[in-house]
């Protein structure tokens, strides 16, 4: 069973550690750098990626330890988030279903200036 790992509690500490003498995002920069060149010295702290798709340690959606359970939640989110999608609008000059002619936007309209 996949758990938590180094990569982990890197990413966990780089993200939420408090840097409480920070006044601001820049102040901060030091102590991130020192974090980030940590992984010089630890490879494991080391972000492996979505390279290689055989390498077992990727495994960059898990959802628990059933992967059939998570996969079952995932059609499901699915099969609720389609019907919720709004259709594309028909093309330039076609007809609707109404029998209605469309129009081409104008740039204003669309939110884009010249």
């Amino acid at each position: 069973m996949q758990g938590i790992g180094p990569y982990d509690y890197f990413a966990i500490d780089w993200g939420y550690r408090r840097i409480p003498n920070a006044a601001s995002p820049d102040a901060e920069r030091p102590v991130l750098d020192s974090l980030a060149r940590s992984q010089d010295a630890q490879p494991w702290d080391r972000w492996i990626g979505d390279g290689d798709p055989v390498d077992p340690r990727i495994i960059t959606e898990a959802l628990g330890d059933d992967p059939v359970k998570a996969s079952g939640y995932g059609v499901r989110n699915i099969k609720r988030l389609v019907p919720m999608l709004i259709p594309p609008p028909p093309a330039t000059g076609s007809t609707t279903t109404t029998g209605s002619t469309t129009c081409t936007p104008s740039s204003s309209a669309s939110g884009r200036g010249k």
